[in-house]
């Protein structure tokens, strides 16, 4: 009876959340995926509220979810999740539909309209502040391989996975380079460089820029596995096929197929790579479906559970480093951390696992308890609709921006914390890159108009 309750409700959530982000959205269809749409299905249900629901009716064997059996708190968490995804979507609607007074109908027409206002050509300083950015991200690739002590995909490719593994760990959190060249100009800058390209390319079909996009195509795919990371990768695909329905106005039904099968291909060969029996792939508790359903939500368990049993709450500790520092409180403690050291202390210790990433009531909890929990999926759902709203309506509708569009789609860690959310140095350090840019390109055609 318990669990018929939690299906009908888990149920009933399911609809009337998709109602709502859909009123924010314009569009939920998956021909049509936009940023909303795209972390409503990924971050939201895949990777929180059907692990949630799984575990709240007791399919799990997940051996961090094993060490939290007490039913009470199992609902208690599914709960937390239900009043997240709910509340987003809430705040959303009232901030489009009643601060900027965009309804789903104008929605959707903005968003026709983002792939209709082009100039007729690309101008010679398009190409030109492309390339030059182009070659300072190329640069900053070669940078960061030069750092590295060691490759991890050439272990991986072969089958050395023992070596592979701490060779990962090593580039991840032994990097001895400067992490903002290649965390911002090389893993941030260098993907959005590729989208702006394809944008070029698809619209003008100028073979400037064909040969400039495939040159940063290569080096956004070397980039971004360079620490043998799958996620990256699978997820500026993402941004790209995104950025196709945007300029094309929606995907075919037949590419979009095609596309899912050689993802779900794809994994299934990474899983047997890894050393994997394939009669496990299916399992929801070791296979790598229970990583995707369960391992992400599973550390919003232990979140709830430690703080302040074990940790005292942050109270605003969790801030970024930079950021603490001109509030004049300590900062950089990241609850993420603290959860992997609680659970894995031993691969902490090895220098092997860094951070236990989750939804983000879960950092929100470490750092103000309940109070966090009510009021992140207020701040972050006004926050997300700004931005969403920002992009499809005021911003300029030009490749450069579109290209920031489709980063900033993949890059709403709705599962990688709460501040980072919002208050993330680093993209907004690419934001002005972008706009810099796109400023430097007008400038230069001004002074060229004038001679």
């Amino acid at each position: 009876m318990e669990n018929m309750m939690v299906v009908c409700m888990s149920c009933l959530v399911l609809i009337i959340s998709f109602l709502l982000f859909r009123e924010s959205a314009g569009t939920m269809s998956l021909l049509k995926l936009n940023m909303i749409s795209f972390n409503y299905y990924c971050n939201i249900l895949v990777f929180s509220f059907f692990g949630a629901t799984l575990i709240a009716l007791g399919y799990s064997n997940n051996e961090v979810i094993v060490n939290y059996q007490d039913y009470d708190f199992r609902i208690m968490v599914w709960m937390v999740v239900v009043y997240t995804i709910l509340s987003l979507g809430i705040t959303m609607m009232i901030v489009q539909n009643i601060v900027f007074g965009i309804d789903r109908a104008v929605m959707r027409t903005k968003l026709v309209e983002y792939t209709n206002e082009w100039k007729k050509e690309a101008s010679y300083s398009d190409f030109f502040i492309l390339v030059l950015f182009a070659f300072v991200s190329l640069v900053s690739i070669t940078y960061t391989y030069y750092n590295l002590n060691n490759i991890p995909w050439l272990y991986f490719i072969a089958g050395m996975k023992e070596e592979a593994d701490l060779a990962r760990a090593d580039a991840s959190y032994g990097f001895v380079g400067n992490m903002y060249i290649r965390n911002i100009i090389a893993l941030g800058l260098t993907p959005i460089l590729c989208y702006i390209a394809y944008s070029y390319k698809v619209k003008y079909g100028d073979i400037r820029f064909k040969i400039l996009f495939y040159v940063l195509l290569i080096a956004t795919v070397l980039i971004l596995i360079y620490d043998n990371e799958k996620g990256p990768i699978l997820f500026f695909f993402i941004g790209l096929l995104m950025l196709k329905a945007l300029l094309f106005g929606k995907l075919s039904g037949r590419f979009f197929l095609a596309v899912m099968m050689s993802i779900f291909v794809a994994i299934i060969v990474m899983y047997i790579l890894n050393g994997n029996a394939l009669e496990v792939f299916f399992s929801i508790d070791t296979g790598p479906w229970g990583r995707i359903l369960q391992m992400q939500v599973a550390g919003l368990y232990v979140h709830l559970s430690i703080f302040p049993d074990v940790y005292p709450f942050l109270e605003g500790t969790g801030l970024p480093g930079s950021l603490a520092k001109l509030l004049g409180i300590d900062g950089g403690i990241n609850s993420a951390r603290l959860v992997m050291e609680y659970e894995y202390p031993d691969r902490v210790a090895a220098g092997v696992a860094g951070v236990f990433n989750t939804f983000f009531p879960g950092e929100a909890y470490a750092n103000f308890g309940y109070w966090g929990v009510l009021s992140a999926p207020v701040v972050i759902g006004a926050y997300w609709s700004i931005m969403y709203v920002i992009f499809i309506s005021y911003l300029p509708k030009h490749p450069f921006f579109m290209g920031l569009y489709a980063y900033s789609s993949i890059h709403i860690p709705l599962t990688g914390g709460f501040f980072g959310i919002f208050l993330n140095p680093g993209y907004w350090c690419l934001v002005i890159m972008v706009f810099f840019m796109y400023k430097m390109r007008h400038i230069h055609i001004i002074k060229k108009e004038k001679i």
